[in-house]
């Protein structure tokens, strides 16, 4: 059988591998990073493998999501395997909570999600990086949620204060339900008034009608007894009668 035993070539087989090729031939080739590799075992010199290659004689190729040197570095990508020398993603997008084109860098400095493109606003510490969730309970102020990464709505609160010459309002529609308050005050204030005033001078009537008359009337019954004589004792009697029964019913 022709051919050249591992680490030589040529037609008399007499030339050694060079230039990181061994076995039969000098038909493979080995990967070092730093040295040739052995002509007949590939094995190379210095330990390590050029980028997207492995193995003692760096000949094999970085298996899925594996990169770099040695095939030592891993890349994170949502929708395709990676370069095995570059890491970069065959079609674009990473895992979550990883970012960079490789997809080998995990979020940080509070950002989290796919691509690393959201953003936790924890109080106290960072947030996981997948989930967005604080590692320690507290959003800063005006976020709230798990992951503190939902902008809370401003509620604008309006005081007064003794150093204050204008107190800001939300719009005209305050001055505009002051004025008609203020209104509605007054004709309820006069209304009251009018229907007090009108009460008392009925009252007033009232009282006046319903007072008896104090005045007394006196009947006076003249004296005529010395006027009687040469006139008829009935009749004296009864004219005296009349005036004691008119007397009586005066008092």
């Amino acid at each position: 059988m022709a051919g050249c035993t591992e680490g030589w070539k040529g037609q008399t087989c007499s030339q050694a591998c060079i230039n990181q090729t061994y076995g039969r031939d000098c038909t493979q080739t080995c990967h070092c990073a730093n040295s040739d590799c052995d002509g007949k075992t590939g094995e190379c010199n210095k330990a390590g493998c050029t980028e997207g290659w492995r193995g003692q004689s760096c000949s094999q190729g970085c298996v899925t999501n594996t990169f770099g040197r040695d095939c030592a570095q891993t890349c994170h990508c949502a929708n395709s395997d990676c370069d095995g020398r570059t890491g970069i993603c065959k079609v674009p997008g990473c895992d979550v909570g990883w970012n960079e084109k490789s997809c080998s860098q995990a979020c940080t400095n509070q950002t989290f999600g796919r691509d690393c493109n959201q953003t936790c606003h924890c109080a106290n510490s960072d947030c996981d990086r997948r989930t967005g969730i604080c590692y320690k309970f507290g959003c800063d102020e005006g976020w709230i949620g798990k992951t503190c990464s939902q902008a809370q709505k401003q509620t604008k609160i309006t005081t007064k204060t003794c150093h204050s010459e204008e107190v800001q309002s939300s719009g005209p529609q305050f001055t505009t339900g002051y004025a008609v308050f203020g209104s509605i005050l007054a004709i309820s204030i006069s209304f009251n008034i009018g229907l007090i005033i009108q009460y008392m001078r009925m009252r007033g009537k009232t009282v006046r009608t319903s007072t008896p008359s104090t005045e007394l009337h006196t009947y006076h019954i003249p004296d005529h007894d010395g006027n009687y004589e040469g006139l008829d004792s009935t009749k004296i009697d009864t004219t005296r009668n009349v005036y004691d029964t008119i007397g009586r019913q005066g008092d």
